[in-house]
């Protein structure tokens, strides 16, 4: 190998803040004259730093250089053990390069910063601060905490009372502050305290043993560092004129509970005893107007009704209508004309009858009569079972015809009965004679008309558009009832 390099010591101390430096060595085997660059290695390549930077020697020879390594005193510098190297480069020959190598031992330091917030608080008996405790330092501590007041007139207690704080970090602790006696009256007191701080290494690993701090009668472990001064203002609970005020107050309150009882609670209650007394009257008026449209109501519920069992009734003569067209139109196309001839003799004084009874289910409806006679005197007579219905004497007629336009109609079981009454026969003839020619239609007789509709109790109006009955006075309608 053509170059060979050495450090002079394999191990370096170094203190943050601090340099710590070390030569290496440099021996030219080759057969040249060789330039060597040095190149340092690792995490602290940043810091380092060569002397000279280039080194030129003859072949055989010897040459040294100054490596120092200066790093900041920063958290961001940790307290441990760090390899470093340095590369020699010869220019010509690059393949023949060495790298010594070697160890720094960074030292740890401790700074701490702390902050109490406030510093100066006021209460009356209990307060609280909070404390900022800041690690500087490039290694984890624990910090213990305790609170003083000289003048023991405060209980102070730090929650938690040890801190843990990583390098670079901040840790918060409150501050729980009670003061020992409760102060009435009286002017404000300032009392001072403070947060007395001590720290030490923290441990590799948490379940490594540390110390625990001693109670408050001893001291705190580790190393102290600056405390945390600050002061609480304690005030009265009645403060200076409390009294004054509160003697206005009843006062006032006094004067309150008279004017009430003197002037504003008669006031008030003839106030509402008249608000009473209007929604009394509203309620009474409304219950009044409701008992109007009960009534108005049921009125007209009875109107329709009635309204409702006319319709009934018309519906059911409408219906009924129907059904005795129905039956009139099928017993027009049973109708069947109808002749009959009935002649009657009688002898002078005597009185004779002929008849035709009409058989059951059937309507015989006589349009037409012919009345015959050969001049004989005496009186003829058309009956309906007892009934005369035309009488005529014999000896006015020879023919006598009767057409009628409202025809006569015989119903099941009634007789047409032609009788002769003879006086006196014509020259030549013992006996009167006289006929009768019927004339009409014969049919079945129709089924009873339906019964009719209720009639309207008295004194009840006619819904509109009904036919007032014949023979009854239309009564004029009375004023519609209140809706």
């Amino acid at each position: 190998m053509s170059t060979l390099a050495r450090l002079d010591v394999a191990r370096l101390v170094l203190v943050p803040g601090g340099q710590a430096s070390c030569r290496l060595s440099v021996t030219n085997n080759s057969q040249v004259v060789e330039a060597y660059r040095f190149t340092p290695l690792g995490d602290l390549a940043p810091y380092a730093s060569v002397e000279p930077p280039e080194l030129s020697l003859y072949p055989g020879t010897d040459g040294e250089v100054t490596v120092t390594f200066a790093v900041p005193r920063a958290a961001g510098v940790p307290a441990a053990e760090v390899p470093f190297a340095v590369m020699v480069e010869p220019r010509e020959n690059p393949t023949n390069t060495a790298v010594p190598e070697g160890i720094i031992d960074i030292t740890g330091f401790s700074e701490t910063r702390s902050e109490l917030a406030p510093r100066m608080s006021q209460a009356r008996w209990r307060t609280m601060h909070s404390l900022a405790v800041d690690n500087r330092g490039n290694h984890p501590i624990r910090v213990f905490l305790r609170g003083e007041d000289p003048d023991e007139a405060l209980r102070i207690r730090c929650k938690p009372d040890v801190l843990v704080i990583e390098p670079g970090e901040a840790a918060f602790s409150k501050i729980k502050i009670k003061t020992a006696r409760i102060m009435w009256r009286g002017a404000p007191q300032t009392l001072p305290f403070r947060v007395l701080m001590s720290e030490q290494d923290a441990p590799a690993s948490p379940l490594d043993d540390f110390e625990e701090p001693p109670d408050e009668a001893g001291g705190l472990p580790g190393t102290p560092s600056q405390p945390a001064d600050g002061q609480v203002v304690q005030g009265p609970i009645f403060p200076r004129g409390s009294a004054k005020v509160a003697a206005l107050a009843a006062a006032g309150l006094v004067a309150l509970v008279a004017l009430w009882f003197a002037v504003l609670r008669p006031t008030v209650r003839s106030a509402a005893q008249e608000a009473v007394a209007e929604q009394v009257a509203e309620v009474e008026e409304k219950a009044v107007e409701a008992q109007e449209q009960a009534q108005a109501a049921q009125q007209q519920a009875e109107r329709a009704g009635q309204q409702a069992a006319l319709a009934s009734g018309t519906a059911n003569q409408a219906s009924t209508a129907v059904q005795d067209e129905e039956a009139a139109r099928a017993l027009a196309q049973a109708v069947e004309p109808f002749n009959r001839r009935i002649l009657v003799t009688a002898a002078p004084g005597q009185d004779e009858i002929g008849d035709y009874v009409v058989p059951d289910g059937q309507i015989v409806t006589v349009t037409d009569l012919v009345f015959e006679s050969r001049g004989d005197i005496g009186t003829v007579r058309l009956l309906r079972d007892a009934d005369v219905l035309i009488t005529a004497r014999a000896e006015n007629f020879r023919t006598l015809d009767q057409h009628f336009v409202s025809p006569i109609i015989f119903t099941e079981g009634q007789r047409i009965v032609y009788a002769l009454q003879c006086t006196t026969p014509v020259q030549d003839q013992q006996q009167c004679q006289a006929g009768l020619y019927i004339s009409g239609t014969t049919q079945p007789e129709p089924p009873p008309p339906a019964p009719p509709s209720a009639p309207l109790p008295p004194g009840e109006p006619l819904p509109p558009g009904e036919p007032v009955p014949p023979g009854e006075a239309a009564e004029p309608a009375g004023p519609e009832p209140p809706g």
